[in-house]
């Protein structure tokens, strides 16, 4: 994490994460495959564990005030963390950082849809769908220069999947 704020992605070697972590490159590769595999530890670290942790603390999986909550602790973290998230798009590339944050998603949408009674293809398409938006509104705001609060950012999304949720109540 530490240098994501001050070194390109593509500057960072396995040895540097290990040093800065103060352990062997052999330790590296015990938790992570590669430099790619450990932005992604900290991406689901920062946006899909805290998604479980609220949902698991308020036992509830649909209503419209977990979802927000979900959005603005969401939207809080990237714009906390938005030296890194900055970098990556930067650096590793907008491609990439979309096709992480849609793979990252996709998992945790499956499980909200699924309470919600979608099934089969249109679960996986509804879960690709969302993870997509999410992930190219992400883009245009950090590349705006988080022009918009957290708060913001998290009321316009709320507002555009609740109406998506409302349509599937029909």
């Amino acid at each position: 994490r530490a240098l994501l704020r001050t070194t390109p992605y593509d500057a960072i070697t396995v040895n540097d994460i290990s040093a800065a972590a103060f352990v062997s490159k052999k330790t590296f590769y015990k938790y992570f495959e590669s430099k790619q595999d450990a932005v992604h530890a900290i991406y689901r670290d920062d946006f899909i564990q805290p998604v479980h942790d609220i949902r698991a603390y308020l036992e509830v999986d649909n209503s419209p005030s977990v979802i927000s909550l979900m959005l603005e602790k969401n939207y809080a973290t990237l714009y906390a963390n938005r030296d890194i998230y900055l970098n990556l798009v930067k650096n590793y590339g907008w491609e990439k950082f979309v096709e992480l944050r849609i793979a990252s998603a996709q998992e945790t949408n499956k499980e909200i849809y699924a309470c919600r009674g979608v099934k089969g293809l249109e679960l996986e398409y509804a879960a690709y769908f969302v993870a997509a938006a999410s992930a190219m509104v992400d883009l245009r705001w950090i590349r705006e220069g988080f022009k918009e609060t957290p708060q913001e950012m998290a009321a316009l999304y709320a507002r555009w999947i609740l109406c998506r949720f409302d349509h599937l109540d029909e």
